[in-house]
C-alpha cells in the first residue's frame, strides 16, 4: 500500500535502507542515493529537494558524518520518540556539505536536509525505540516526515536504518515505496535476506515484503551472481569497484574513476526504482562522471585526428611492404631450392668463359640465396604483422571513437564496467587525446 506522505496532492516516495549484517555498504549507499537525487530533472526545471533521515541509533554513521558537530541543539529523531512530540522535527539544510557535481546552475538543484538519528551522548536510545508502541512509532515518524515535506518542500525521502532489525527499521519499512536490503554476495549475509523480511514483519505484521528488493553490494565476479538469482530475487546488484577497475590498468586518479563507477550503479539502481511512478527524480547519467571523462567526450570527433591515429594509417602501409618482402622471400627460397649444388671449379669452368663461369658462380649460390631470401621472409613477417596490428587497432579505435561521438559518457563509462579488453581501449583514448590542445588547456583549468 502507498504511503501517507503527500505533497500538493502527489505521494511523496520513501526510499528505506537496511542490511544483513554491518559493513555491506548501507549506509554509503543511501548518502549518495540522497546526494545524486538533487541532480535529477525535478518538476517545473527546479531539482528535487530530498530529505535524508538517519535511523541508525546504534551506528550513526550519517550523523556523525554530516552534523557531529552541529546538530547538538536540534531534536533527533530518537528525542522526537522519547518526548512524544514528532512537532518538534527539525530538518536541517546540509547542502553545503554535498560533495556531487551537480547540474550547470545551482539554482536549478535541490537542497539537502538531514533528520539525525541520536546524539552520542544518548546512552539509552536503542532502548527507547525498543520500549515505544509500534503503532505510536509509526504516527511519529510519518507525522514528522510529512511536517518536514511541507517545510522544505520535499520531493522525496531517503531513510537510512540499522543492521538490527529494532522498531524504527521495522516501521521505516512498513511505509516505504522501496524497502532496499543491502546484502554482500557471500552465503553469510546473502542468506539473511529472508531473515530480515521476517524479523519486520514479526515487529510489523502490516508490512508487505512485496516492496523488499534485494540489493547485492561489492559482489566479485567470482560471486556468480546468476546462481545467486537462482534463490531469491535480486533487484540491483554494485559490483566491488577495486576489481571492476584495478591498478594493473594505470589509468590516473583511479580512485575518482571507481566513485564514478559506483555512482553509476546508484543512478541505475534509481532509474529501476522510479522509472514508472516518478521518473522526474531519475539523475541524468551524467552525473556521476568525472569531469575529464566529459571533456573526453566533447573531443571525442578531434581523436581520429591525433598523432597516435595519424601514426596507425601510416602503419597499415607496412602490411603491403611485409607483404611484398614476403613474396620476394618466398620466390627466392623456391629458387634456390631448384638450383644445383655447387660443383667444382674444375667442372664449372669445363667448356665456359669466364663471363660465364662468374654468372655460373653467382647464380648457383645456394647458401647465399637461401639466406637473402630468408632476411627477406624474416623482416616481411615483422612488418606484415606490424602493419596487420596497426589495421587491426585502426579499426577498433574507429570504432571507439564511433561509439563515443554517439553514446558520449555512458558508452565511456559501460566500457569501464565492461572487463580489461574495453579499459584498455578507453585508456588508449586518454592517451590520445593527451596531445591534443584542447586537453591541455583543460589540464591547465584542473590545476
Amino acid at each position: 500500500m502507498p504511503n501517507e506522505i503527500v505533497r500538493n496532492n502527489r505521494q511523496v516516495p520513501v526510499i528505506s535502507f537496511f542490511g544483513t549484517r554491518g559493513g555491506v555498504g548501507k549506509s554509503t549507499i543511501a548518502q549518495y542515493v540522497a546526494e545524486l537525487l538533487l541532480s535529477a530533472p525535478g518538476t517545473d526545471g527546479n531539482g528535487p529537494s530530498v530529505l535524508l533521515v538517519d535511523l541508525d541509533v546504534h551506528h550513526r554513521q550519517l550523523t556523525r558524518q554530516y552534523m557531529e558537530s552541529t546538530f547538538a541543539n536540534s531534536p533527533t529523531f530518537n528525542d522526537l520518540v522519547s518526548l512524544d512530540d514528532p512537532s518538534k522535527v527539525c530538518a536541517l539544510n546540509v547542502t553545503a556539505q554535498v560533495k556531487i557535481q551537480k547540474g550547470t546552475s545551482d539554482d536549478r538543484n535541490g537542497e539537502l536536509y538531514f533528520i539525525p538519528s541520536a546524539s552520542r551522548e544518548d546512552v539509552d536510545a536503542y532502548l527507547t525505540g525498543a520500549k515505544a508502541d509500534p503503532g505510536r512509532v509509526k504516527e511519529i515518524m510519518v507525522t514528522a516526515l510529512q511536517q518536514a515535506v511541507d517545510s522544505h518542500q520535499v520531493s522525496c525521502i531517503v531513510i537510512d536504518c540499522t543492521a538490527i532489525i529494532d522498531m524504527y527499521t521495522a516501521v521505516a519499512a512498513e511505509i516505504s515505496d522501496a524497502a532496499l536490503c543491502i546484502t554482500l554476495a557471500e552465503p553469510a549475509a546473502f542468506d539473511r535476506v529472508d531473515d530480515q523480511s521476517a524479523r519486520i514483519s514479526a515487529i510489523r505484521p502490516q508490512f508487505s515484503d512485496g516492496f523488499m528488493k534485494t540489493v547485492v553490494n561489492k559482489y566479485l565476479r567470482a560471486d556468480r551472481l546468476d546462481d545467486l538469482k537462482k534463490t531469491r530475487d535480486i533487484y540491483h546488484a554494485i559490483p566491488f569497484t577495486k576489481e571492476v577497475l584495478d591498478e594493473t590498468e594505470g589509468f590516473d586518479n583511479i580512485d575518482e574513476l571507481r566513485l564514478a563507477i559506483f555512482k553509476d550503479y546508484v543512478v541505475q539502481l534509481l532509474e529501476k526504482v522510479f522509472r514508472f511512478q516518478w521518473p522526474e527524480l531519475i539523475p541524468p547519467p551524467s552525473i556521476a562522471f568525472p569531469a575529464y571523462i566529459t571533456h573526453l567526450a566533447t573531443i571525442a570527433p578531434r581523436l581520429k585526428n591525433s598523432r597516435w591515429m595519424k601514426i596507425l594509417r601510416a602503419g597499415i602501409h607496412l602490411t603491403w611492404i611485409g607483404l611484398l618482402l614476403s613474396v620476394i622471400g618466398i620466390g627466392g627460397l623456391t629458387y634456390s631450392s631448384r638450383m644445383p649444388s655447387n660443383v667444382t671449379e674444375s667442372e664449372r669452368t669445363r667448356d665456359l668463359s669466364y663471363t660465364e663461369v662468374a654468372a655460373y658462380s653467382y647464380f648457383t649460390d645456394r647458401t647465399a640465396t637461401s639466406n637473402a631470401s630468408i632476411l627477406f621472409l624474416l623482416f616481411g613477417g615483422v612488418m606484415l604483422s606490424a602493419g596487420l596490428t596497426a589495421r587491426k587497432r585502426n579499426a577498433l579505435l574507429n570504432v571507439a571513437i564511433d561509439s563515443l561521438v554517439q553514446e558520449r559518457e555512458i558508452w565511456l563509462m559501460r566500457q569501464l564496467e565492461k572487463g580489461k579488453k574495453e579499459q584498455r581501449t578507453v585508456m588508449r583514448l586518454f592517451e590520445m587525446s593527451k596531445g591534443l590542445p584542447e586537453t591541455n588547456q583543460f589540464l591547465e583549468r584542473q590545476i
